[in-house]
C-alpha cells in the first residue's frame, strides 16, 4: 500500500482531509457540487509550476481520476471542443468547462465533456480517464464528472474535487504520464478534523471549569 499524507483545506467552515499524491501539496479542494469561486481564486495558492487536477469520493484515500502537467498547460485557454496536449493528456479550459481527457480521443463540451460517459456513447475509450468541471465564464460551477461518475452538479454529491501543485525544481516522486484512475494513496481518510478539534475544545473547557471551581 502506498503511503498517504493528509492535507486540510477549509471551505464552508469545515476542515476536510484528503489524499495527497507523494511529492505534491493540495492547494484547493471543495465539494464537487459547489458553485464558485472563479478559477483565478481557486488556483491562487497553487504557486508551483506543476499542477494536478483530481476527483474522488469523500473520505476515501483513492482518487477516482487524476492527471498533471505544467500549470501553464493545464490552464491554457482552448476553444470549444478543442484540446491542448501535455504530459500524455489532452487538456481544455474555457468558459464552458475545464478538465482533461485521454490523448487522442477528443472531447464534446455540452457544456462539460460527455464523450464516453455512461448514456452518451463511447468514442473508443472507457471514460474512466476523464475529468470535467462546469464553468460559467471564469467561475467554477457544480459538477460534472470524475471518470464515469457523472451529474455531480449539486450537493450532496459525495465527491470532492482537488487541485494539487508541485515544483519542477523538486520533481514529485509520483509523476505518471497520462491520466490515471482509481489510484490508491492509502486507506480511508479520517473524519473531518473539526470533530477532533471540537472534542479537544470540550475537554479543555471541562479542565478549565474544574480548575475555576477548585480556586
Amino acid at each position: 500500500m502506498k503511503s498517504v499524507l493528509l492535507a486540510g483545506t477549509v471551505f464552508a467552515g469545515v476542515m476536510m482531509a484528503g489524499p495527497v499524491p507523494p511529492g505534491w501539496s493540495e492547494c484547493f479542494s471543495q465539494p464537487y457540487g459547489t458553485f464558485g469561486p472563479d478559477v483565478a481564486t481557486a488556483t491562487a495558492g497553487c504557486t508551483g509550476d506543476l499542477m494536478m487536477l483530481a476527483g474522488g469520493v469523500n473520505g476515501s484515500g483513492i482518487l477516482t481520476v487524476l492527471a498533471w502537467a505544467p500549470k501553464v498547460d493545464v490552464l491554457t485557454v482552448t476553444g470549444t471542443d478543442a484540446v491542448h496536449n501535455a504530459n500524455g493528456t489532452d487538456w481544455y479550459s474555457n468558459g464552458l468547462s475545464m478538465g482533461f481527457a485521454p490523448a487522442g480521443f477528443g472531447i464534446s463540451q455540452d457544456s462539460c465533456d460527455t464523450n464516453s460517459a455512461p448514456g452518451f456513447g463511447s468514442v473508443g475509450d472507457s471514460g474512466d480517464d476523464r475529468l470535467c468541471w462546469h464553468r460559467d465564464g471564469d467561475l467554477l460551477n457544480g459538477g460534472w464528472r470524475a471518470g464515469n461518475t457523472t451529474f455531480l452538479n449539486d450537493e450532496p454529491s459525495g465527491y470532492t474535487r482537488y487541485i494539487f501543485h508541485a515544483d519542477s525544481s523538486l520533481p514529485p516522486s509520483y509523476a505518471p504520464v497520462g491520466p490515471q484512475h482509481f489510484v490508491d494513496f492509502g486507506s480511508s481518510v479520517p473524519e473531518p478534523v473539526t470533530g477532533v478539534l471540537c472534542g479537544l475544545g470540550l475537554a479543555l473547557g471541562a479542565v478549565v471549569s474544574r480548575r475555576r471551581r477548585a480556586q
